[in-house]
């Protein structure tokens, strides 16, 4: 196996662990956001589909509070 397939095998291999243990571990993670105005929110959209896609849904497997 040639040394870039083998380390795109171990990054997909990590990141797969991380969405299956959000997934199964049943604990609700909770997650603190400090907005300052409510276009803020568009600021944060990125990090909430990177949440997404890691297996974090609100309401679900995290809890994110706003203030």
């Amino acid at each position: 196996m040639k040394r870039r397939e083998f380390i795109g095998l171990l990054a997909w291999a990590a990141a797969s662990s991380d969405r299956a243990l959000a997934e199964l571990s049943g604990r609700v993670r909770h997650i603190g956001i400090l907005l300052f105005a409510d276009q803020d929110r568009a600021v944060i959209a990125p990090l909430l589909q990177q949440l997404e896609r890691l297996g974090y849904i609100d309401g679900k497997t995290v809890a994110i509070e706003y203030q």
